[in-house]
């Protein structure tokens, strides 16, 4: 017989002043929204290395783009409900928003998107009961997330 199940709800509480925000994670929605996030994050990140590097200073621009990829980023992992609260909570102040809620993001927020990405990747790879192919192979190898 096959079973079938809902999958379990993932959610991250965050406290916001005096208000608690509940942030949920559906894969589904979340995780290609997130990757995006994450590549144009990473990007920007390595433009400021690479800047802070040559010890020229960053143009105008480039904080922009990379206050904006953080802003995107909050808002991919948070959800767009609870960024806008964060954002309404710090009053447009970026730099502190930004030292605040970063930590947050990458220190627990991050690491449980991949652990539900990889979680639901090792559950399809499962299912799979045939020996995969070399494409298959090479693309689950590929796609692995540590």
């Amino acid at each position: 017989m096959y079973k079938v199940e809902r999958r379990e709800k993932v959610t991250e509480s965050f406290m916001l002043g005096d208000e608690v925000l509940s942030i949920e994670f559906i894969p589904s929605k979340m995780l290609p929204r997130y990757r995006d996030a994450l590549k144009v994050l990473e990007s920007a990140e390595l433009k400021q290395i690479e800047r802070r590097k040559s010890g020229a200073i960053p143009s105008d621009e480039e904080l922009t783009e990379h206050g904006n990829a953080i802003l995107e980023f909050v808002a991919a992992t948070m959800g767009d409900e609870n960024a806008q609260k964060v954002f309404a909570y710090f009053e447009n102040d970026a730099e502190e928003m930004i030292s605040q809620i970063y930590p947050f993001v990458v220190d627990v927020l991050r690491p449980r998107i991949n652990q539900i990405a990889n979680d639901a990747k090792a559950k399809r790879a499962a299912q799979y009961t045939g020996k995969p192919n070399r494409r298959q192979r090479r693309w689950f190898n590929k796609n692995k997330r540590s």
